[in-house]
């Protein structure tokens, strides 16, 4: 994977794809994005981000994604993991390995960043918390900073 030089420090920024479009409006280029959701919406982050971005982004997919989000990411270069289901362990092939046991692309790039053996990592990602207000996610997010409406009980 990529990794950029900063004085004597290397950085590879892995991001989820509904932090993707927010990370470009403000001028920063994750090396990594992973996506892993099957529902059409998802697209939306990738057709939100301009060309340029995406030519430079290495599209972690799942092999479950929905069509219109693998058509949306075709300008970036694109691998598509394979994961650990039973169908697919059965029938795929056990040398490239499998990731995203979990439900969700902060999962999956957890699992990425740790089998990639890093050291430190900062992940960047829209719903890893409620905002002190309960916003669900950060200013200029596709489906709105309260896209998932904050409850006392969460």
């Amino acid at each position: 994977f990529p990794t950029r030089r900063s004085s004597d420090l290397y950085v590879t920024i892995v991001a989820v794809d509904a932090s993707l479009p927010v990370l470009a409006q403000h001028g920063i280029q994750p090396d990594i994005v992973t996506s892993i959701e099957r529902v059409p919406a998802t697209s939306r982050f990738f057709e939100k981000t301009p060309e340029d971005v995406l030519e430079k982004t290495v599209c972690v997919a799942s092999s479950v994604q929905h069509a219109k989000v693998l058509s949306s990411i075709e300008k970036a270069q694109v691998v598509i993991s394979l994961r650990p289901l039973a169908y697919m362990m059965l029938t795929g092939p056990r040398e490239w390995g499998y990731i995203g046991i979990g439900m969700s692309s902060a999962n999956m790039a957890y699992e990425l960043i740790y089998h990639s053996h890093f050291k430190t990592c900062i992940l960047i990602g829209q719903d890893l918390a409620y905002g002190e207000d309960g916003t669900s996610h950060s200013d200029g997010h596709i489906f709105g900073a309260q896209e998932v409406k904050y409850k006392e009980s969460d």
